[in-house]
Formats: structure tokens, C-alpha cells, sequence
């Protein structure tokens, strides 16, 4: 099991990456994000760009992830960001099709790791066309996932076999992956 830690702060990153956490994630991804959450008590994040050379001083090399915002007129820019300032992963939300992640995959030029975060039915059902453009590993994002199938409960595609063809896809292709949207109980 890789665990992910979502924080802006640096001590507690550090902390989490002595004590095994893989990844810590910087998450700035704000576009569009309170239309399609802002009725479910889900996280929203209010991470700033300028926190990142802290956490990159605190994690080791190859443990730091930026969530950006989905593709966008100023995704070059902010890949560019957090790239010098030093993002070993960018995690790609809310595409939806090859198309859109092989246009992410370009702007990143091989500067970082590709996680693509799986959390509509477009990426669910062109997962053969993108996993073809080989990301280093892939996350289920249950928030977003849920909403757009109509789900009653965030982890309703787990129970209903939604993502069973999807993850034996990817198992296939050796690509790893993980699912999100895990808490403390009553969150």
C-alpha cells in the first residue's frame, strides 16, 4: 500500500514522509471545484503556489506532488510554476479524454511524474485510448466520480463494480494505481 498526504505544512510533511507516507500533495486545484463539490462536505483546498519551495525543502526527492487545476489557458503557466519549484509528481484532474491528458502529458515534457486522477465518466470510458500514453501511475478521485455517475454515497462505484474494469485495465497495462477520498470516520 503507497499512502498520499494532503498538506501545505512543511513540519507535518516531513513527519509523514519519516513515518512512511509516500507522496505529499500540495493541492491547488480551485477551478470549478466549488460548482461541482460546494453542496457535499468534501476537502477544498486553499494551498497557495508560494508554499511549495517549503514543502520541496522538507521532502526528500521523488516525494512531492502538485494537484494542479484542470486543463486550462493557463495550464502551461502552472506547470511551469510548479515544476521550478520543484514538483516531483502533477497530479491532472477532471479530464476527460486522451486528448486532454496527452495535451497535459506535453505540457509537463517529462519535467515531473504523471499521476492522472480518474473522476469522470469521459477518463472512465476512454481509459484504453489514455493509458496508452503510459502515465507513471493513476488515482481514482471518489469525490468528483461519484457525483458525475450519480452515485447516493462517495464509495458507491467500489461497491457497484464501476471501477472493476477500469483497475484490471490498468492492472493489465502494469500501470499502478490507488483510489481516494478516504478520511477520518465522520468526515
Amino acid at each position: 500500500m503507497r499512502f498520499i498526504l494532503i498538506t501545505n505544512q512543511p513540519e507535518i510533511a516531513a513527519y509523514a514522509a519519516d513515518q512512511g507516507v509516500n507522496l505529499v500533495m500540495l493541492d491547488l486545484e480551485v477551478l470549478g471545484k466549488a460548482d461541482r463539490q460546494g453542496h457535499v462536505d468534501s476537502w477544498k483546498s486553499h494551498h497557495q503556489i508560494d508554499e511549495l519551495p517549503a514543502l520541496r525543502a522538507a521532502l526528500p526527492p521523488g516525494r512531492l506532488m502538485v494537484r494542479i487545476n484542470p486543463l486550462n489557458p493557463g495550464s502551461k503557466a502552472e506547470i511551469d510554476a510548479v515544476v521550478a519549484a520543484g514538483a516531483d509528481w502533477i497530479m491532472v484532474p477532471m479530464f476527460r479524454s486522451a486528448q486532454e491528458l496527452s495535451a497535459l502529458k506535453a505540457l509537463i515534457a517529462g519535467r515531473a511524474r504523471l499521476m492522472p486522477l480518474v473522476e469522470t465518466v469521459g477518463a472512465l470510458a476512454s481509459i484504453s485510448a489514455w493509458s496508452a500514453l503510459r502515465p507513471d501511475a493513476v488515482h481514482f478521485g471518489l469525490n468528483d466520480l461519484h457525483l458525475e455517475l450519480g452515485s447516493d454515497f462517495m464509495f458507491q462505484p467500489l461497491a457497484d463494480d464501476t471501477l472493476a474494469g477500469p483497475c484490471a485495465a490498468l492492472r493489465a497495462e502494469g500501470i499502478p494505481f490507488g483510489i481516494g477520498g478516504v478520511a477520518k470516520a465522520g468526515e
